[in-house]
């Protein structure tokens, strides 16, 4: 069925790929399929258009289809919109700018519904009752998309609830990262005047770390981005 998504999204339009996904028995397996096509659409073809095309039909389908079984198949309901909550992970990623991913232009309108599916990855992570790691993700991927909107104080206010929460998951280089990015807010915020000497920091903390080279690439590569 995915590949058959993938040859009717090129070929007609995203919403006959969209009606075909609609249709499979298996409701769970339809979220996650829409899931893998996004996810194709941005890694492997670098089409941004398609991939939140997807991203945001199943979403919606999957939050609408756990609504219906909330009563009769609570369970059933409860994997359904844990798989959205997934999806909506992905989309404000994928819309983030921040990765300065090449061969994906982010526009204003994909900014937005970045920040908005930011929002309802938190909302769900919450209402799902997720454990401090994923609760500390969202808070980060939250705090991006303020980043970029240029709502500062706000996404100091996510990127520390995102360490806090990190703090307690244990994983001291996920805590460094959110904090680095408060840091990073400050100083693009103050255009340098402040968090400066305290970024720097974090980033020499972060190096020895597991994944720790990366995580500061991450936040060299943001600082560039909204420095401009």
């Amino acid at each position: 069925m995915k590949e058959n998504a993938i040859e009717i999204c090129r070929e007609q339009e995203t919403f006959a790929a969209i009606e075909l996904l609609s249709k499979q028995p298996d409701q769970l397996i339809a979220v996650k399929t829409f899931h893998e096509v996004m996810r194709h659409f941005y890694w492997k073809e670098k089409d941004l258009f398609r991939a939140t095309a997807l991203g945001r039909a199943g979403l919606q389908y999957g939050l609408t289809v756990a609504l219906t079984l909330q009563t009769s198949d609570p369970d059933r309901a409860l994997e359904i919109r844990s798989a959205a909550k997934a999806m909506a992970y992905d989309l404000a990623s994928f819309t983030w700018n921040g990765w300065d991913e090449p061969g994906i232009p982010i526009t204003a309108s994909d900014l937005q519904m970045g920040l908005d599916a930011a929002r309802t990855n938190l909302r769900l992570a919450v209402e799902l009752k997720k454990e401090a790691l994923p609760l500390s993700r969202a808070y980060w991927m939250l705090g991006a998309q303020q980043l970029a909107a240029n709502q500062f104080p706000e996404a100091v206010q996510s990127f520390t609830q995102a360490a806090e929460f990190s703090k307690s998951a244990n994983t001291e280089n996920e805590e460094l990262l959110s904090t680095g990015f408060a840091a990073l807010v400050k100083v693009l915020q103050t255009k340098g005047a402040s968090g400066q000497e305290e970024l720097e920091a974090i980033k020499q903390k972060l190096k020895p770390l597991t994944d720790g080279e990366f995580f500061v690439g991450q936040l060299e590569t943001a600082y560039q981005v909204f420095s401009k």
